[in-house]
């Protein structure tokens, strides 16, 4: 028999008193809570205690247990079968406060519909943890499910659900693959709440460790390929400045475009990138001397160019998945949903008419948070506003992190290093310019970096969104026109575009 880490039982006074002392707020768990949740439940699929029993639920098939390991058994079945009976022997308080006797302060509230697997559940919540938090707050483990919990949702406002959402930080919505939570207007009224109290609102996604490996071990492929194109090309003295525009190109398309294209242009920016990295600085002609360089610095400084080149579309590559993941979990929330709470249902038609009262007339301001979810992947007060304005927000909650990577990681380190070594070495005169923007650029870099650490996240998506725009969408198609119409030939196109290549990839100082 399965046996829960409290440190003593309780009787049921006891257990209704513990919840009477402990304000409904910190009915809460910890991440540690919810792994072990995992191994507990895990375990008990194994001895037998969980069953699959869709007879229990009648022909409602989100309510079925899940047989498969992916997805685990639904959390109606966890319910019944696990949570119920293990806080029962301890006394029947919530399975929170059988964790956490004292209660713990609210930092993360989870929505979700109770349809999806519990291992899909928390997979998702664990793997969407934000790192400021430290307790999150969870229906199915907060409410005390042996009890009359229907007693504690006469009045909406009041109700733990209400008073849990205000103290949080964090709104995490658990997507399902049966239908979007948002068909339950329970979770319709947490929307509401969360709107009223102008919360940021993000969308759990399960981990995306396994499919980044799979992507880059496909792109070990592109990049084998690029090293064998790259031995010929020296061996053979390839002319290989083509490689410069076709690497600007795929930066241009990747941080443009999603899916097949933005992973088509990573490849390929991958081969060309690997092939420049091995033939250009070995093909002296092609060997673009920037500004001042000596040769030598030249070839070093275009050796670290197509590493970070290398860099940007590995982590372009991961951009990509988790764009994916957030459309997918998008995806789920329309499931079924008719685009607004007006149509959502409720298992009883006490709480129904009380959550209707009290949300009144702010239906469309509700719905409209709930659609700013769906197609930006967050839903915040800034993009609710900008959504009522007419402003296209589709996927302006999901930020790629190329582009700012390489700007504000080797750029940054780069930089400072180069700082460091001039006044050591004692700059002359004519490079006391060089060193001063330098510095400028440096702690430019240091300023961005601690406002992002600072801002709320809609607002760092924003910051990441411009930055990666500004040089992937207008830094290099407006270098290539004017390569185009002053040379009106290759090699100055080719020529033009290297330079712009090297210049988004390295210090300010070097332009």
């Amino acid at each position: 028999m399965l046996q829960s880490r409290s440190r003593r039982k309780t009787t049921t006074i006891e257990a209704i008193a513990l919840h009477e002392a402990v304000s409904p707020d910190k009915w809460c768990v910890t991440y540690a809570d919810l792994r072990y949740l995992r191994q507990q439940v895990i375990s008990a699929i194994q001895q037998g205690l969980i069953l699959s029993s869709p007879s229990s639920y009648g022909d409602d098939e989100s309510k079925k247990s899940e047989d498969d390991d992916e997805f685990g058994p639904s959390i109606y079945v966890v319910n019944e079968q696990y949570i119920k009976p293990i806080t029962a022997q301890a006394g029947k308080m919530s399975w929170a406060l059988m964790m956490n006797p004292d209660g713990l302060d609210c930092h993360l509230f989870v929505s979700h519909a109770w349809q999806e697997g519990i291992f899909e559940f928390l997979s998702k919540v664990l793997g969407s943890w934000p790192s400021r938090a430290k307790h999150a707050w969870c229906c199915m483990l907060a409410n005390p499910q042996n009890l009359n919990v229907g007693s504690m949702l006469q009045s909406p406002k009041t109700s733990p659900f209400a008073l849990a959402l205000q103290a949080s930080r964090y709104v995490l919505v658990v997507p399902n693959r049966h239908q979007s939570v948002y068909c339950r207007l329970w979770c319709g009224y947490e929307a509401y709440v969360a709107s009223e109290k102008a919360k940021i609102i993000q969308i759990a996604t399960p981990p995306k460790i396994r499919r980044m490996m799979i992507s880059w071990v496909m792109a070990l492929v592109p990049i084998s390929l690029g090293f064998l194109l790259g031995f010929f090309g020296a061996l053979w003295k390839w002319d290989a400045r083509a490689g410069v525009i076709v690497i600007s190109l795929c930066i241009l398309t990747s941080a443009n475009t999603t899916r097949t294209c933005c992973q088509l242009s990573n490849y390929t920016g991958l081969i060309f990138s690997c092939c420049m990295a091995i033939c250009w600085v070995s093909f002296p002609k092609a060997s673009l001397h920037f500004l001042d360089f000596t040769p030598h610095t030249t070839k070093i400084y275009q050796a670290i160019l197509w590493t970070c080149c290398i860099a940007f579309f590995l982590i372009a590559e991961m951009d990509r998945i988790r764009s994916d993941e957030i459309a997918k979990e998008g995806q789920q929330l329309r499931k079924h949903y008719e685009g607004t709470i007006r149509m959502a249902g409720c298992s009883q038609p006490s709480d129904m008419q009380n959550i209707w009262e009290e949300i009144g007339d702010k239906v469309h301001k509700v719905d409209t948070a709930i659609n700013v979810l769906i197609s930006a992947g967050l839903s915040s007060p800034s993009l609710r506003l900008a959504a009522e304005s007419g402003v296209n927000i589709k996927g302006a909650g999901h930020a790629e992190v190329a582009i700012p990577f390489v700007f504000l990681g080797p750029q940054l380190v780069v930089g400072f290093s180069q700082v460091v070594i001039l006044i050591m070495n004692g700059a002359h005169h004519s490079n006391w310019a060089s060193v001063i923007l330098e510095g400028i650029a440096v702690v430019a870099r240091l300023v961005f970096m601690w406002l992002l650490c600072r801002r709320p996240a809609d607002e760092i998506c924003f910051m990441l969104k411009v930055l990666t725009k500004l040089v992937g969408a207008v830094f290099f198609p407006t270098v290539l026109t004017v390569g185009v119409l002053v040379g009106l030939h290759y090699e100055t196109a080719a020529k033009t575009m290297s330079i712009a290549t090297f210049m988004c990839f390295w210090p300010a100082d070097n332009w």
